[in-house]
């Protein structure tokens, strides 16, 4: 059995989560809010805020102990404790990937931010920029995010994908 655990996956990652959750028998769903959006995919939902660190320690002890295939998850700063707590639950040999904002830098010299990944997995890292456009820089739309999302996934052998420019 194919599992997936999305963390942060319902707003501007939405229409990646979406095309991910397709390949998986079973979807776990984790933010603030996502019992809406995992019915409209069919995953199940599991309310989480990162930032309060006893909620989260409580759910992290009530998962299912069958291990995920994946992990995709936009957490930001504060909650990057969190991160290899996750990754524990992947099985050997699973990806781990991680969606970072343009302060995070640039993954070609190595992304610092987060702690170091398990020895028998993968960890790809996304880095999400901005456009040049006429001159001006402009925020990437959720599309330009959730394709450079999917592009990401479906390049497994690729450790760090930036979508848009980072310098």
């Amino acid at each position: 059995m194919k599992r997936a655990l999305i963390i942060g996956g319902t707003g501007m990652l939405a229409a990646a989560t979406r095309m991910i959750a397709a390949d998986y028998d079973e979807v776990m769903l984790m933010s603030r809010k996502p019992e809406q959006f995992a019915r409209q995919i069919g995953a199940i939902a599991c309310p989480m805020d990162w930032e309060n660190r006893a909620t989260t320690e409580s759910v992290l002890s009530h998962l299912s102990h069958t291990p995920f295939s994946l992990i995709l998850s936009w957490v930001h700063d504060n909650g990057l404790w969190c991160i290899p707590h996750f990754e524990t639950m992947l099985e050997i040999g699973g990806r781990s990937i991680r969606v970072y904002s343009s302060t995070a830098g640039d993954p070609a010299y190595g992304l610092r931010i987060d702690p170091p990944p398990r020895k028998d997995i993968t960890r790809q890292s996304i880095v999400l920029g901005w456009i040049k456009d006429n001159g001006h820089k402009r925020w990437l739309t959720d599309n330009e995010i959730s394709h450079g999302i999917v592009s990401t996934y479906n390049q497994p052998e690729k450790p760090y994908y930036v979508v848009g420019c980072v310098k």
